[in-house]
């Protein structure tokens, strides 16, 4: 399974949001900038998550986005499978009737083993677990959101 560019920005969208003080909103224009993501597509990505109940969307002047909760509680599958869709590594997972060889073949259960793995793996890491992996990247990042920071919306 190889990712899309999408889902790596909605990765680091979700990263930075994560790290914004409780109840703060920041804008896409804003961190569009910060990431180096164009922003057009970035605002179809936060769209996705909208649609998926993983971030909101403030409307009006002192609007922009937020984590719709908190970040320890959004897990990476959450976010993978809004942006990607069913998570598979070969196609004949996608279900019953897809291979011609699937009666005479073993190698779908040794994927099903391995995905299921991958799966758990995804499960039990969240935005929270994300955020704090780096910690060298991490000590510069609150200082350059604290500037783009948004006042909470009313």
């Amino acid at each position: 399974m190889k990712m899309t560019k999408a889902t790596d920005y909605a990765l680091i969208f979700l990263k930075h949001l994560c790290l914004l003080e409780d109840g703060r909103i920041s804008s896409v224009k804003i961190i569009s900038e910060q990431c180096n993501i164009p922003k057009r597509f970035l605002a179809n990505i936060a769209h996705t998550l909208s649609k998926a109940g993983i971030i909101f969307t403030i409307k009006g002047m002192d609007g922009g986005v937020k984590l719709s909760r908190d970040g320890g509680e959004i897990t990476i599958r959450e976010v993978v499978e809004a942006m990607e869709g069913n998570i598979r590594f070969v196609e004949c997972q996608a279900g019953v009737g897809v291979c011609s060889s699937e009666e005479l073949c073993d190698v779908k259960h040794f994927w099903d083993n391995k995905l299921e793995g991958f799966l758990d793996t995804l499960n039990s890491t969240t935005i929270k677990d994300l955020s704090e992996f780096s910690t060298n990247t991490l000590q510069s990042a609150p200082q350059r959101l604290d500037t783009g920071q948004m006042p909470n919306a009313k």
